[in-house]
Order: structure tokens, then C-alpha cells, then sequence
């Protein structure tokens, strides 16, 4: 939460919601105070399903993560702008 209290007061770069949150809810929260927060772009887990939520969400750009790299191909078909190992 330390990313979401520098928000508050002036913004931040980059937002992480976790590399092992897959919680929809949580993601979504994470992501939409990143979008109101000022953030350039926030870092998601990376599943396919997670980064259209985050797309549904905010028009920033979504990075993932993920520990395996076979992951990452779903992920970018679905709109992802960056992959993290």
C-alpha cells in the first residue's frame, strides 16, 4: 500500500498489484486507483483474463509478471504492453 499513499499525495510511476494477486477484486481496486491516482502504468499478474479486466478498467498501459515465461504470450494477445520475468 505504500505505492497508494504516495498517490495520494502527488503520484507515482508504476503500480504493482502483485505478482501472485489473482483476486479480480483486488486487481480491479489496485488498478483503479493507479488510474486515479496518476500512475503511468501498473503491473498485474499476468493472466489473460486479468489484463482485459485491467483494460475494462483504465486505458493505462499494463505490464505483467510472472515467474514462467510460457505465461506470457496469452498475456500480450490479450493487450498487455510488457512482460516481466
Amino acid at each position: 500500500m505504500h505505492g497508494l499513499r504516495r498517490m495520494a499525495h502527488g503520484g507515482c510511476g508504476e503500480i504493482i498489484s502483485g505478482l501472485q494477486n489473482f483476486d479480480r477484486s483486488s486487481v480491479a481496486s489496485v488498478v483503479t486507483a493507479a488510474d486515479k491516482g496518476g500512475a503511468t502504468h501498473v503491473d498485474i499478474a499476468c493472466d489473460k483474463d486479468l489484463v482485459k479486466l485491467a483494460m475494462d478498467v483504465t486505458n493505462l498501459p499494463i505490464y505483467v509478471s510472472s515467474v514462467d515465461p510460457s505465461a506470457f504470450h496469452s498475456a500480450v494477445q490479450a493487450g498487455a504492453k510488457m512482460v516481466r520475468h
